[in-house]
């Protein structure tokens, strides 16, 4: 059973359901391995269970595997948190408890799972937490199941800016073996690093990709932007922008379709009893209407006798606002050094 896993996640990944009802049938792995004709769903899910015991052993054979095979290293990591829930009834029971849904439904029942990753892809451990578990309260204990199992080495742990908490990143720094870290900065300390930032030159790291480095309290603030990510994320506001354009012409037909299917002509004059005026705009072949439809006006009250009419308002007053994050755009960071970084 374990083997007709393996090889299913390899050749074409997909849920023990799937594997059960169709595409076993559909292969020949019964022949090749010298499996049942039949699978029943009920044995690959006690496969797995069996296979949960020896999780630390399973890993630790694949690190030597991985990096005897592909050269692969483990001294970055990336941590991140996910949540997968469960379509069943909402009973707490165990790991499943109701919190913060990724998948915007607060109405199921989830568990957290937590993985770390080298850069490449390659699994290194993972945890499984409780629905309800808040992400600032597991990075220290994944910390303490990572150097466990594979002792104290220079590492560096790549996290969003919602994981840790300032306790722990002072005391990954200060601890007895320092653990070095890249993690995001929130936003509310780019107004107060910005004036030193603004003095910095920018230095390339590769094509593309410019930072400036601040040493600043301990840690090394890192300010970077890509040309390439400004190109992609142009893209996606014209994207966006396309949809809403076109929306915004749907609306723009919406009253003739409508008169069109009430048998009404949409420039019809309405009651002047209620004090409603027809738009129009003149025939002269200059400018195109821009609307062409009907607004309603309350006629003005007049000022009583001996009083004088209100101020008008004062002109607006512009202001301009100067902030780092609209000329540069998502950073995307390369580590030259495993001293511990912020990234803006």
């Amino acid at each position: 059973m374990l083997k007709t896993l393996a090889t299913y996640r390899l050749v074409d990944p997909g849920s023990e359901w799937r594997l059960h009802r169709h595409w076993y049938g559909h292969s020949a792995l019964a022949d090749l391995l010298g499996a049942p004709e039949a699978l029943s769903d009920d044995v690959l899910y006690r496969c797995l269970d069996k296979l949960l015991a020896h999780r630390r052993e399973f890993f630790g054979f694949l690190r030597e595997r991985w990096e005897t095979l592909f050269d692969a290293r483990f001294d970055v990591l990336l941590y991140d948190l996910t949540s997968t829930y469960f379509e069943s009834d909402p009973t707490c029971e165990g790991l499943r408890q109701f919190g913060y849904s990724r998948d915007k439904r607060p109405d199921c029942v989830q568990v957290v799972i937590g993985l770390a990753v080298t850069p490449q892809g390659f699994p290194l451990a993972y945890e499984t937490m409780p629905g309800n578990t808040s992400e600032k309260s597991t990075l220290a204990e994944f910390l303490a199941a990572i150097e466990s199992r594979y002792g104290r080495s220079e590492r560096v742990w790549i996290m969003d800016r919602g994981i840790p908490t300032e306790e722990t990143l002072e005391a990954m720094r200060e601890g007895d073996a320092p653990v070095s870290y890249l993690v995001g900065t929130p936003k509310g300390r780019l107004t107060a690093l910005e004036r030193s930032f603004l003095a910095l030159p920018w230095r390339e790291v590769r094509d593309a990709v410019e930072v400036k480095l601040l040493a600043h309290d301990s840690e090394v603030y890192v300010l970077a932007r890509s040309r390439a990510r400004v190109l992609k994320e142009r893209s996606m506001r014209r994207r966006r922008l396309r949809k809403l354009w076109r929306r915004l012409g749907e609306l723009r037909e919406l009253p003739a379709r409508h008169a069109q299917e009430h048998g009404q002509s949409p420039c019809a004059r309405p009651d002047s009893a209620r004090g409603d005026r027809e738009v129009r705009h003149p025939p002269d072949g200059g400018r195109p209407p821009a609307h062409i439809g009907r607004t309603r006006t309350r006629p003005a009250a007049p000022h009583a006798a001996g009083r004088r009419p209100p101020p008008a308002a004062p002109p607006a007053r512009s202001s301009t606002a100067r902030t780092t994050a609209a000329a540069h755009p998502r950073p995307i960071v390369r580590l030259d050094s495993p001293s511990p970084r912020r990234c803006l």
